[in-house]
């Protein structure tokens, strides 16, 4: 029996558009695009870029001061869930952040961290407010995942995902 070399090769090249050409058009219109289209419906939303792997899909929001970072953040949650199927949901959220805000959130995390810990939740706004400055504004919302805060000054915004049920460190792990 004498093997062909060219229909073995078009067999094969076929068969992997057919499969890999499917499995990226899956990807894209059945999890990407309607992740995409519905953070895209909310203000202040510049930027979706979405990261699909086995068992996360990773959504990367640019907001801007106009965004309510907590009701797109509840609908990737609940309505994006029909798209992504099982997996995972993380955000990560690109800010228009400044030098001034990272430091001012970093002198006051350390008091939010222990209102966090201690699930004083109540506390956090005030907190927030006791440490800022003249020309700052502070927001605070939470639902049963996360404290959200958004710090905003001049053209400047921070926004700040706390989870509300921290992970826990690998250190003793089964002891």
């Amino acid at each position: 029996m004498k093997l062909r070399l060219a229909p073995i090769l078009i067999s094969v090249t076929v068969t992997t558009l057919v499969l890999f050409g499917g499995w990226f058009v899956y990807n894209s219109v059945a999890m990407k695009d309607p992740v995409i289209e519905l953070a895209e419906q909310f203000a202040g939303v510049e930027d979706v870029a979405v990261d699909i792997h086995q068992d996360t899909v990773s959504v990367e929001l640019k907001l801007n001061q106009d965004a309510d970072v907590r009701a797109v953040v509840e609908a990737l949650r609940r309505d994006g869930a029909a798209a992504i199927g099982g997996k995972n949901l993380q955000i990560h959220i690109k800010d228009q952040t400044s030098a001034e805000l990272d430091a001012w959130w970093s002198q006051a995390l350390f008091e939010v961290a222990e209102a966090m810990e201690a699930r004083k939740y109540g506390a956090i706004p005030h907190i927030l407010d006791s440490h800022k400055v003249p020309g700052m504004m502070v927001q605070t919302s939470i639902d049963d995942t996360f404290v959200y805060v958004q710090l905003t000054q001049g053209e400047h915004v921070k926004y700040v995902l706390l989870e509300r049920t921290p992970q826990m460190m690998g250190v003793w792990g089964n002891e």
